[in-house]
């Protein structure tokens, strides 16, 4: 998850088998069988059963995913920013950051693949050296 900000960038990030609750195998319909009638529920704003649809997908709540941590990075920023825009792109699965300091324009992109097991990031700024920033962690679970 990329939560965005001007003095802090906050990431969070999971590892697939960090859960809560019990390994088990659960069988639930085809969810292709019932994504259409969802949209078209959806679409045609009848949210309750599309909800209901949804729930369908899923499986019992048994357990729950968990964040495996936080990586943050502190900027140093003293003039108040302006222009700030934030957005996400769902056809390309790109994050955005955008805001200017004074004459300084800053923009950040995120993008997460998971098939790749990647996150990258791309920070700029219009001004060279412009980029001022702590890295810190914060790790929610012990490995053994």
């Amino acid at each position: 998850m990329v939560f965005g900000g001007v003095e802090v960038e906050h990431l969070q990030f999971n590892e697939e088998s960090l859960w809560s609750g019990y390994a088990a195998t659960i069988r639930t319909p085809t969810p292709g069988a019932i994504c259409p009638s969802c949209r078209e529920a959806v679409f045609a704003g009848r949210y309750d059963e599309a909800d209901q649809l949804v729930r369908k997908m899923q499986g019992p709540f048994t357990q729950s995913f968990l964040p495996f941590g936080d990586l943050y990075l502190d900027y140093e920023q003293a003039p108040s920013p302006h222009a700030y825009r934030r957005e996400l792109d769902l056809t390309t699965a790109m994050h955005r950051v955008e805001y200017r300091l004074g004459e300084q324009g800053h923009v950040r992109q995120a993008f997460i693949s998971a098939p790749a097991n990647v996150l990258v990031l791309r920070l700029s700024c219009t001004q060279p050296g412009g980029l001022t920033f702590d890295v810190r962690m914060k790790a929610h679970c012990n490995p053994k």
